[in-house]
This record gives C-alpha cells, sequence and structure tokens, in this order.
C-alpha cells in the first residue's frame, strides 16, 4: 500500500500513478492523511496560541459563537458536510482546468459571497447537465510543474479565506499567516489529492479533518454535557483520555510520515 509520505513526495512526478491505487487503499490513505493533517493542526494552533499570548491578541474566532448558538445537528451538518462541499467547489474543483469546474467554482463563490443560494443552484443545474454529458470538458491542460504552482495558490487563497474567521486582527495583521497556517497546509495537502484520486476523494479527507477537529471544541462547549444526558465526572475524564489517545496518535503518526520521507530521500541518495 502506498504510503501518504510517498503522495506528499511524489505527487507531481511522472512516476508517480495513482490509477494503480484500488479503493480500500485509496480510503486508508484518505485516512492516514486526515489523522496527519490533525497532528499538524496540534502542532501549529500550540505554537499559534504561544505567539497569540505574547502578543495580546485576544480575537474569537467565529466558529466558537457557531457552536454555541446552535444546536449539536445543525453544527456537525455545517462542518462535515456544506463546509467542505462549498469550499472544495471553490478551491478544489477548478484545479482540474475544465471550465464546468471553474463555472460551478465561480457560481458556488458568488453564493457564499451575496448569500442568493438559491438563484446559484438554478444556475448550476444546467451546468451540471453539460458536465455530465461532456460538454463542459474542454479547458486548459496543465503540466505536473504548473499543477504544483496552481496547488500552491489554491492553498494560500484557501488560508487567506478563512482568516476572515478570526475577530479583531486590524492590528494583528503580522499573525493573519500564523492563525491560518494549519488551513495552509490543508489546502495544499487537499490539492494534491483533488489532482490524484479526484474531487470527491477531496470532499471526503476534507469532510474527516473537520470532523476529527470540531471533536473537542464540541466537547469543550458542552461542559455540562447535557447532550450525553449526563454530568458525571467520569464522563469528562473519559472524553479527556479518548482525546489525548487520538492526539498522541496524531503526533505520532506525523512524525513517522516524516521519518518515512526523510528515509526515503536517504536511499534514493544512494545513502
Amino acid at each position: 500500500m502506498l504510503n501518504p509520505a510517498v503522495l506528499l513526495r511524489d505527487w507531481n512526478k511522472n512516476q508517480f500513478e495513482a490509477s494503480q491505487i484500488n479503493l480500500k487503499n485509496r480510503l486508508i490513505i484518505i485516512l492516514r492523511l486526515a489523522i496527519f493533517c490533525l497532528s499538524i493542526a496540534t502542532i501549529l494552533i500550540y505554537l499559534g496560541g504561544i505567539l497569540q499570548t505574547l502578543a495580546g491578541y485576544q480575537g474569537q474566532h467565529a466558529i466558537e459563537s457557531f457552536f454555541e448558538d446552535n444546536s449539536l445537528v445543525l453544527v456537525m451538518f455545517f462542518v462535515v458536510i456544506v463546509a467542505p462541499v462549498s469550499e472544495e467547489l471553490i478551491f478544489r474543483l477548478p484545479l482540474d482546468g475544465k471550465l464546468g469546474s471553474l463555472i460551478l467554482g465561480v457560481l458556488t463563490a458568488l453564493a457564499l459571497i451575496s448569500g442568493l443560494l438559491l438563484p446559484a443552484i438554478i444556475l448550476a443545474i444546467p451546468v451540471l447537465i453539460l458536465i455530465a454529458k461532456r460538454r463542459l470538458d474542454y479547458g486548459l491542460r496543465f503540466s505536473r510543474s504548473q499543477q504544483f504552482w496552481l496547488v500552491i495558490f489554491s492553498a494560500i487563497g484557501f488560508g487567506f479565506f478563512h482568516g476572515y474567521n478570526f475577530e479583531n486582527l486590524d492590528q494583528y495583521w503580522w499573525l493573519w499567516p500564523v492563525l491560518v497556517s494549519p488551513q495552509l497546509i490543508y489546502g495544499y495537502i487537499l490539492g494534491i489529492v483533488r489532482l490524484r484520486f479526484g474531487f470527491f476523494y477531496s470532499i471526503g479527507l476534507h469532510a474527516l479533518i473537520n470532523l476529527f477537529a470540531s471533536l473537542p471544541v464540541i466537547l469543550l462547549q458542552n461542559n455540562d454535557l447535557n447532550t450525553f444526558d449526563t454530568g458525571s465526572n467520569y464522563w469528562s475524564g473519559a472524553v479527556l483520555i479518548i482525546g489525548l489517545v487520538i492526539w498522541g496518535y496524531s503526533v505520532w503518526n506525523f512524525f513517522n510520515i516524516v521519518l518515512r520521507l526523510r528515509e526515503n530521500k536517504f536511499k534514493q541518495s544512494g545513502g
């Protein structure tokens, strides 16, 4: 089975062929990449929190108030379905250079910016029909090196977009890259998955990342744990232990993939 480290290293090289990877192994790779992204986020958020404290920045993240003001079902629907689908339509779907993908991405972006969801859906229907009939398959064809830069620019746009989730950043503009550093990494990896495995795989990976990342926040937002019909300290302790196990495995997985990258590079250099 392909190690995620090889995918991250060789995805834009001619010898990499994702078509040779079966469905089962693809799904395993997606799961491991989700854990890898979670481990990166753990490290970057921790370091970012230190910088925020030193800088005196105390702005709230928009998702925190969203969790507080809405039901758990609505939160999970938005986090695991709405956000991944809409963001992948905007930032990853057009990476294939096809006209239909670009049109859908633009329509989704306009719908989010203007709030005119219904007109965007109506306009998207004929586009989807034309795509299904392969009438909009023509467009630009990018080389492997061009795809690399497309993924980079897409990741930057993805990170910049998420910067607006933070409040009161006017005086702390230099913290922007720090605060969105996890999204920059996510965007890069999601772009790779979209180009090598397909659009629906990038949606699945995005959904898994959001699910894993939101669970601790949801649990912390429900300190009374009414959602689980219990206020027992034993439940709190169990949640803490499970969380520590997940974070610990994530960090271990991160260093395991990094070490694999270094090992493969050392072997290729003839060391």
